[in-house]
């Protein structure tokens, strides 16, 4: 089968208010410092506050024109939802940014979202890791790194998930079914690629799950310097209320 399908990249763990988004793309050395970083935050009564406030206050207006912007971009291609990975700066402005996919638009949103401001974070002034998904037709934040998931298992065997948006359940489902994607890793905790494997389910969750999936965001249980890339499969099971996920 092949596995290669959609490209999505992280982002710098870069310390906290320096260099825009351009500047720090391509520290790939850094993308565990960060995810480490934003998995020591997820499920805290902080982040769970500050989740909140961002899902209520993100100025969606103005992620969208920037999505609208980046769409128009020669190459670009607007996905469903996309994710935004970064420190956010105690100014309200997203730094170190990376973004997933890794495609031009995906290139575009990352060097052009630190004009647009976010609700000031937490962190007694050292600013705060963060990991958004956002609705690319609105510009919504739909889902942000820690949030508490009832369809994701409490521990995986494949990898420590940080960052894992899930597909909206689809429509006028009468009973359940299973769809499965492969991705691949690699040694970062990167999502190189995203391709829908198995599926009884109907067309747009399948597209659904392939969007989400390609976001993951991963770190495997060894050192970066001593793992390679690994290859996984992920199932979705929905029903009409209701979804699991066997990682």
């Amino acid at each position: 089968m092949n596995r290669h399908a959609c490209l999505m990249t992280l982002v710098s763990g870069a310390a906290l208010l320096c260099a825009d988004g351009a500047a720090a793309a391509g520290a790939a050395d850094n993308i565990s410092d960060l995810l480490t970083k934003i998995g020591s935050v997820s499920g805290s009564p902080t982040q769970e506050n500050y989740s909140r406030e961002l899902q209520k206050s993100v100025n969606q207006a103005a992620v969208l024109a920037v999505a609208r912007d980046c769409a128009q971009q020669k190459g670009a291609k607007a996905p469903a939802t996309f994710t935004l990975v970064g420190m956010m700066r105690i100014d309200g402005t997203l730094t170190s940014t990376f973004a997933a996919p890794d495609n031009a638009f995906g290139t575009c949103m990352a060097n052009n979202i630190a004009d647009t401001h976010f609700p000031l974070p937490p962190g007694a002034g050292h600013g705060w890791p963060v990991a958004i998904q956002f609705d690319a037709k609105t510009g919504k934040a739909i889902y942000v790194a820690g949030d508490k998931q009832s369809a994701m298992p409490k521990y995986s065997w494949s990898a420590q998930w940080v960052h894992t948006p899930l597909p909206a359940l689809p429509a006028h489902l009468s009973k359940r079914c299973t769809a499965s994607v492969w991705l691949t890793l690699d040694k970062n905790g990167r999502v190189k690629t995203a391709e829908l494997g198995d599926s009884e389910c109907p067309a747009a969750f399948n597209s659904a799950v392939v969007d989400a999936a390609s976001q993951w965001l991963g770190m495997s249980k060894e050192k970066a310097t001593t793992r390679d890339s690994m290859d996984l499969k992920i199932s979705f099971t929905a029903g009409p209320v209701d979804m699991r996920v066997a990682p």
